[in-house]
C-alpha cells in the first residue's frame, strides 16, 4: 500500500551502511608497517624488509587501528589509502621518529630515518573511494615539534597537493604538521591552469570532520577548497603566497555549501590579484561557522578581503578574537548579508581595511596606534600591558562558551579574569593557571564489537596527564599515567572492551611549574549492544551524537536536532538471516516545510534519486521508508525501499536536517514478514 499521498514535515539524512564484526580481526593487536624511499626487500614488516616507495605500500596488508610508519627521504609518488575505519579503531601513517619505540625498535632502524619526508606527487582519495578516521601525521616529535612532511608539486601543469573529489566519500581524515607547496609566489602563479593545495570537493560523494591541524600552505591558487562539506576544523594553519591567474581567482581559502566549520589560531596573509582569506563565495547554504583566534594582515593587492560572503545570507557566523592588519578590505559583503545569529566581537582593526561588522558587534577595536602591539612592523601582534581607552587589554568580553584559549595556548582572562581583544592574551609573564584540557576522546557510543580504543585530549601547554577511574582523586594519587604524555597532545591505549557497557576517565593534569588541575576532566563513552531484528527500538536508546538531544512530550520521548542540518542518530542491528529487510519508523512532524528524508545504503546522500517522502502526520505516524529514484513526491519509485543486508552487524544513521523533527521508534525486519508489527504504546498502525 502507499502510504505517501501526503508529506510530513521532516528532513533527516539517513545514511545506512552495513558493519560486518569478525572476532579474530577486531581483536588482533594493532601492527606496525614501515616504508623507505628505496632499499627494502618488500614486505614492510621492519625497517630492513620495508615496501620501497609510498606506491609499494600493500595496503591489502594494512588494517584499521595500524600505523605505518614513513621514513625520511624524497618520494616521488602519491599514495590513496582508501581504508573504512571507525572512531575507536583509526589508522595512522606518520613520519618516522627517533623518539618512538615503534621505529627505533624494529630491524633495520637507522637515525637517518627520522628525517624530512619530501614528496612530489599528491595525496590522492580518488573519485569512488571511500575513507574514513585516517591520520596523516608529519610530527617530528610526539608533542608535534615542526612541519616533518612536505608536499611540493612543482611546475606549471594543473596540479593539487592533497585531493579528495569526485565520488569519494571521505570522513574524519586528519592531515597535520605537513607543508603543502606550491611554485607560487605573492605575486605570480606558474600554474596555468586549476592549482589547489587542499582539495576537498567530493561532488557526488560525501565529506565531513575532516581536521587540518599544524600545516604550512603557500604558492597556490587557492590554498583551500572545500565545497559541500561539513563539520571540519583548520587550526594552526600558516598560509600566505597565494594567487591567481586566468584560470584561477585566488583565495587562501574557499567555501562553498559547507557548514559548521572552525577556523582557529591561524594567519593568512600576503594574497594577490582579488583573493580573499577566507571566501563564503557563490552562494550558500555555509552556516554555523567560527573564525576565532587567527591573524589576518598584507592583503593589499586590489580587492584583497580577509573573510567575504557572497550569494547568500549567512547565518550563526562567529568572529571571535582576531587581528586584522592592513588589508584592502576586513570584512566585504557582496549580494549577501548577516543572518541570525551573527556576531562579530573582541576583534581589532588595524589600519586599513574598514569594520569587521556582521550582526550583533561588541569589544571591537579599531585603531591606527601601532603601539597596541608588541612590534607591528615585525609582524609581532601580541599586545602590550597598558589598559586604558584605545588599548585592547582587558577590553574584550567573556567568549569562553565558544573557545578558552589563544594560539600560544594562554588562557584567556588568566591574568586578571577579564577578556584581552585580539588574537592574543597579555600575559604578565609568571604562569599561575593548571593546564586546559579539551578535545577528550573516545566519547559518544562505539560500534558494537569494539574491543579497543584510545583515551585521548589535548591540552593548552606542555603537561604530563594522570587518568582515574573513580572520580575526586587527587592528581599525585591517579591511578594511572598517559603512554603518551609530557606535550600538548596526550593519549592512552584502551582494551578489553565489551558490548553495553559504559566507560568513564578522569583526568587531570601538571606542567612544569607545576601547577596541578584539582578538577576532574571527564572523559565517557559507551559501547554499543546490537538490537534484534523484528521488535521496536525506541530511539532514544541508540547512539545520539549533538546536537542530536533528546525530549518528552505526553509521555513519549523523542529524538530531535535543535539545530539544522546537524547531529545524528545511529542504531546497530544483528542481522541473523541474510536477505531484503525494510525499516519502519514512528515520525512527527511540527511543522511546515519540513518533509522528507534522504536514505543511501552506504554512508550519506544529498542526491534527489535517494529522498524519503514521508508520509504526512501531525501526529505519530507509522511508516515505512521509500525511495523516490525516478519518480516523485507522494509517488517514490521505491516503496518500501528493500536492503540486501547481509548477516551480522548493520547500523543504521540519522542525521538531523530540519529542527524539532521529532523520531520516537523504528522497526527493522524482513520483506517476507507481511503481517504489520504491534507498534509502540499509544501509536497505530497504518
Amino acid at each position: 500500500m502507499n502510504l505517501h499521498l501526503t508529506q510530513t514535515k521532516i528532513f533527516l539524512f539517513i545514511g545506512i551502511f552495513l558493519v560486518m564484526f569478525i572476532f579474530n580481526v577486531i581483536s588482533a593487536e594493532a601492527a606496525n608497517w614501515y616504508v623507505r624511499p628505496s632499499g627494502g626487500s618488500g614486505s614492510g614488516t621492519n625497517w630492513t624488509t620495508a615496501w620501497n616507495g609510498l606506491n609499494g605500500i600493500n595496503w591489502s596488508s594494512v588494517s584499521c587501528g595500524d600505523t605505518v610508519w614513513v621514513a625520511g627521504g624524497a618520494y616521488t609518488q602519491g599514495f590513496n589509502p582508501a581504508k573504512n575505519c571507525t572512531s575507536g579503531n583509526k589508522l595512522f601513517i606518520r613520519r618516522a621518529r627517533s623518539d618512538a619505540s615503534a621505529c627505533t625498535s624494529a630491524a633495520g632502524w637507522s637515525s637517518g630515518y627520522d628525517s624530512l619526508i619530501s614528496q612530489t606527487s599528491a595525496i590522492d582519495f580518488v573519485s569512488g573511494q571511500t575513507a574514513n578516521y585516517i591520520t596523516i601525521s608529519g610530527r617530528t616529535t610526539a608533542e608535534g615539534g615542526d612541519y616533518g612532511w612536505k608536499i611540493y608539486r612543482s611546475g606549471t601543469a594543473p596540479g593539487y597537493g592533497i585531493r579528495m573529489w569526485g565520488s569519494s566519500s571521505t570522513n574524519n581524515l586528519t592531515f597535520e604538521y605537513m607543508e603543502v607547496m606550491g611554485d607560487g609566489t605573492s605575486s605570480s602563479m606558474q600554474w596555468t591552469g586549476d592549482a589547489k593545495g587542499i582539495y576537498d570537493a567530493p561532488v557526488s560523494g560525501t565529506s565531513g570532520y575532516h581536521t587540518l591541524s599544524h600545516m604550512k600552505i603557500h604558492g597556490w591558487g587557492t590554498g583551500i577548497f572545500l565545497n559541500y562539506k561539513s563539520d571540519h576544523i583548520i587550526e594552526y594553519i600558516d598560509m600566505y603566497d597565494i594567487s591567481g591567474n586566468a584560470t584561477e581567482h585566488s583565495n587562501l581559502m574557499y567555501i562553498h555549501a559547507s557548514n559548521r566549520g572552525t577556523v582557529r589560531y591561524s594567519k593568512f596573509y600576503n594574497s594577490s590579484v582579488s583573493g580573499t582569506g577566507i571566501a563564503f563565495s557563490d552562494g550558500g547554504p555555509f552556516n554555523d561557522w567560527k573564525i576565532y583566534g587567527n591573524i589576518f594582515y598584507d592583503m593589499s593587492t586590489s580587492t584583497a578581503t580577509a573573510i567575504s560572503v557572497q550569494q547568500a545570507t549567512i547565518t550563526g557566523l562567529k568572529m571571535f578574537n582576531n587581528t586584522f592588519s592592513n588589508n584592502v578590505f576586513n570584512f566585504r559583503l557582496s549580494s549577501a548579508s548577516c543572518g541570525t545569529g551573527t556576531e562579530s566581537k573582541n576583534n581589532i582593526v588595524y589600519g586599513s581595511g574598514g569594520s569587521v561588522s556582521c550582526g550583533s558587534t561588541s569589544n571591537n577595536l579599531t585603531t591606527s596606534d601601532s603601539s597596541i602591539f608588541i612590534n607591528a612592523a615585525s609582524k609581532d601582534f601580541h599586545i602590550v600591558s597598558t589598559i586604558g581607552s584605545g588599548y585592547p587589554r582587558n577590553a574584550g568580553t567573556n567568549l569562553s562558551g565558544t573557545f578558552i584559549f589563544d594560539m600560544d595556548g594562554v588562557v584567556f582572562g588568566g591574568d586578571d579574569s577579564l577578556w584581552d581583544v585580539g588574537s592574543y592574551e597579555y600575559t604578565i609573564g609568571v604562569d599561575t593557571s593548571p593546564p586546559y584540557r579539551s578535545n577528550g576522546s573516545s566519547t559518544g557510543t562505539l560500534p558494537p564489537g569494539t574491543t579497543s580504543t584510545t583515551l585521548s585530549l589535548i591540552t593548552n601547554e606542555a603537561a604530563t596527564c594522570k587518568y582515574n577511574t573513580s572520580s575526586g582523586v587527587a592528581y599525585a594519587s591517579m591511578a594511572g599515567t598517559f603512554d603518551t604524555t609530557g606535550g600538548t597532545s596526550h593519549s592512552e591505549p584502551l582494551s578489553g572492551l565489551s558490548d553495553g557497557n559504559t566507560y568513564t576517565y578522569y583526568v587531570r593534569c601538571q606542567d612544569s611549574i607545576p601547577n596541578v588541575n584539582t578538577d576532574d576532566y571527564t572523559i565517557s563513552f559507551s559501547v554499543a549492544s546490537p538490537f534484534s531484528t523484528g521488535a521496536w527500538v525506541e530511539a532514544e536508546n541508540c547512539a545520539i551524537t549533538s546536537p542530536m538531544a533528546t525530549n518528552t512530550e505526553s509521555g513519549t520521548t523523542y529524538v530531535y536536532t535543535p539545530t539544522a542540518n546537524s547531529g545524528s542518530l545511529t542504531c546497530y542491528f544483528t542481522i541473523g538471516t541474510a536477505g531484503l529487510y525494510k525499516i519502519n519508523s514512528n515520525v512527527k512532524a511540527v511543522s511546515g516545510g519540513n518533509d522528507s528524508f534522504f536514505v543511501l545504503t552506504s554512508g550519506v546522500s544529498t542526491v534527489t534519486a535517494d529522498v524519503w517522502d514521508v508520509l504526512n502526520s501531525a501526529t505519530y505516524t507509522n511508516d515505512y521508508v521509500n525511495r523516490r529514484g525516478a519518480g516523485s513526491p507522494g509517488s517514490p519509485e521505491f516503496d518500501p525501499l528493500e536492503l540486501n543486508l547481509l548477516t551480522g552487524t548493520t547500523a543504521i544513521t540519522f542525521t538531523g536536517r530540519e529542527t524539532d523533527t521529532r523520531l520516537d521508534s523504528l522497526y527493522l525486519a524482513r520483506v517476507i514478514d507481511t503481517t504489520p508489527p504491534n507498534a509502540p504504546t499509544g501509536l497505530s498502525i497504518n
